[in-house]
């Protein structure tokens, strides 16, 4: 057979089988390939065939992208969003407002409200009393004055109470008081209500009895001796005066005795009063005893 004489439909058959290796690697490679990527050209297996192959048209190169292995992105750690402040001016922040003022207007109304309504003690000052002295009366004051030189001193004695006799009175013997209205005698043993005794010489002086009590005083500063006596059916005709007191005073002349009979308690009161007006005097030599 002549070589040249080749069966056509062999050579045909070869191509399409070749064609539609190509095909198949042309689709894997396309399956494969990366979106983007430029496929890289394949080379075609040789196909050793006895006959000669005719000469086709050129086929383009396949180019095939290089496969990148996906990368996946970490996940961002889900960050809080930062709370939602109450915008300016929105309804709720203006009541919070008004509430926080009212409360805080609230206390300072009670605070200093307490203090204005809370009554202040106010100490009222105690009522000093003033004790207006009432003026006091001289008992005294309108009383008869005796004085004696002799012995220097003066009394005063209520003449609307007492009654001093003529012969009961003598510089030297004192004076001696009755009962006002009393009838004076002639006589001088007459027992008297209060007397003032004088004794020249001091050995003259006998006391009545021995006296019940016995006290040192003064009389306007002169050192004098106060005895009481008490009486009983023994002591015969005193017995009837009770009790009497003596004021003995030692002077240079003699002994001046202040006498007061009796227990009746008018008579020593007034006894005490004529006491509070004995003053002793300077003495008048040639002055005589004022009745």
């Amino acid at each position: 057979m002549d070589p040249n004489s080749q069966n056509p439909q062999g050579e045909s058959d070869s191509v399409k089988k070749l064609e539609q290796d190509l095909d198949t690697l042309t689709q894997k490679a396309k399956a494969e390939q990366v979106p983007g990527a430029v496929s890289a050209p394949v080379a075609a297996s040789p196909v050793v065939s006895a006959e000669p192959v005719k000469p086709t048209e050129p086929i383009a190169p396949l180019m095939v992208a290089p496969v990148i292995p996906e990368v996946t992105p970490p996940k961002p750690t889900p960050v809080a969003p930062p709370p939602e402040t109450p915008k300016r001016g929105s309804p709720l922040m203006i009541v919070a407002i008004i509430l926080a003022l009212l409360a805080v207007l609230a206390v300072v109304v009670y605070v200093f409200g307490s203090k204005l309504l809370t009554p202040k003690s106010v100490s009222t000052p105690t009522p000093i009393a003033v004790v207006t002295p009432s003026p006091t009366t001289d008992p005294t004051a309108n009383w008869e004055i005796y004085t004696n030189n002799y012995w220097g001193f003066s009394i005063k004695y209520p003449q609307d109470k007492l009654t001093q006799c003529p012969n009961y009175t003598t510089d030297q013997g004192g004076i001696r008081f009755f009962n006002f209205g009393f009838s004076c005698p002639n006589g001088t043993d007459v027992v008297y209500k209060i007397g003032i005794v004088g004794n020249v010489p001091a050995s003259q002086y006998k006391e009545p009895k021995e006296p019940t009590t016995t006290e040192q005083i003064s009389i306007d500063g002169k050192q004098a001796t106060k005895n009481t006596y008490i009486y009983t059916e023994s002591d015969a005709t005193l017995f009837a005066q009770k009790e009497s007191q003596e004021i003995v005073i030692n002077l240079n002349k003699g002994i001046l005795v202040l006498e007061q009979w009796g227990d009746n308690t008018d008579d020593k009161q007034m006894f005490d009063q004529i006491l509070s007006t004995f003053k002793f005097v300077e003495v008048t030599p040639s002055a005589t005893a004022t009745p």
